[in-house]
């Protein structure tokens, strides 16, 4: 099974952070949470190496993408506070490989896999999930069910009310609306401009 490959991982806002250094990656990454770009950097130089760990356990190419999602999903919030020099290890991608290993122990894989590698990056997941959690309750469980469950608005109309909230078909439309212009705002510029923006 080939490594996948991400044409977005040319885009000039990565390639002017291809000569960074990991450390000054990780520092920029901490220090400017309101830009994706040093996380997507990161990504984009060690994810051949995660994959092909996550190769050696013999799933399916479904299951390889989801860990891999999964797996740099953990990495974004646990280097949130990762001190470069403190590192026990020599470097990042030492700390990457050892972590992925621990990860694979421990992981278990559901049984229906949604995730699509191809339209969500682990970089566009990880800042679309944040900005997930920063929505309004119900627009967010509108949102989500609507794009992740494939619900229709009379669905979740019949589920909110037997949850005793009385909810009209215009106001689902109205959370569902609001719900994706909040999500896109909360992203940041450089995300939306790597992923949602076409360039060349």
């Amino acid at each position: 099974m080939r490594v996948p490959e991400f044409p977005e991982a040319n885009h000039p806002l990565l390639d002017s952070l291809k000569t960074q250094r990991d450390s000054e990656l990780l520092r920029q990454f901490q220090d400017y949470p309101d830009q994706g770009k040093f996380f997507a950097a990161i990504f984009y130089r060690y994810y051949p190496i995660v994959y092909g760990l996550i190769l050696q356990n013999l799933v399916t190419p479904e299951v390889t993408n989801y860990l891999l999602a999964l797996v740099w999903r953990q990495f974004f919030y646990e280097m949130r506070g990762l001190v470069f020099e403190d590192l026990p290890l020599d470097s990042l991608q030492d700390w990457l490989i050892y972590h992925t290993g621990a990860f694979l122990r421990e992981v278990s894989v559901p049984e229906m896999i949604t995730y699509d590698l191809e339209t969500t990056p682990p970089p566009l997941w990880c800042y679309v999930e944040q900005g997930l959690e920063n929505l309004d309750p119900l627009s967010r469980f509108i949102l989500v069910m609507s794009e992740k469950f494939n619900w229709n608005q009379t669905r979740i109309i019949a589920y909110l009310q037997a949850e005793g909230q009385t909810i009209s078909l215009e106001e689902v439309n109205h959370y569902l609306e609001q719900g994706y212009t909040d999500l896109q705002a909360s992203l940041p510029a450089d995300i939306r401009a790597i992923y949602l923006e076409s360039y060349g």
